[in-house]
């Protein structure tokens, strides 16, 4: 099980974190980068919070198999991708702005996915297999025609 803090961190070039199987916990607290920020948490029920991250080109998110939650508040890059991969994941995201992409994958699955105050040029959201539910919350887009295999609109 590993746990990672990045906290007041500006970086050259990326930054990020990759972490093995198991249960890990991620938390990065406001983060810059001149290229990427990025989080690998490998397979397992993980928990993985980014608050204030900054990037200048993209914030990947992959959490592989397991029980996920993943937090996104405060974030802005040019894209933004999370893949949540196979398990029952939930998937949080507030405030997050985008100047290209903003794509969350939640894979195989009963998946609960909720973004609100956020933006971008081209948003896409797919709930994978599963039954899958989507919040329809304010946002400068329709996350719900944005995206595909939700079961549930609440």
């Amino acid at each position: 099980m590993d746990r990672v803090r990045l906290r007041d961190i500006s970086a050259g070039n990326d930054a990020g974190v990759e972490t093995g199987s198991e249960s890990d916990t991620a938390v990065f607290s406001r983060v810059k980068a001149r290229h990427n920020v990025f989080a690998n948490t490998g397979t397992g029920d993980d928990f993985l919070i980014m608050h204030r991250v900054k990037a200048l080109n993209h914030i990947d998110v992959f959490t592989d198999s397991g029980d996920d939650q993943v937090y996104i508040m405060q974030a802005k890059a040019h894209d933004v991708y999370v893949d949540s991969s196979d398990g029952h994941d939930n998937v949080y995201m507030s405030d997050v702005n985008s100047a290209g992409d903003l794509v969350a994958r939640l894979g195989d699955g009963d998946d609960l996915f909720r973004i609100s105050n956020s933006s971008a040029v081209n948003p896409f959201f797919d709930g994978g297999p599963g039954f899958d539910t989507i919040h329809d919350l304010p946002n400068a887009f329709d996350e719900v025609l944005a995206s595909i295999n939700f079961e549930l609109v609440i």
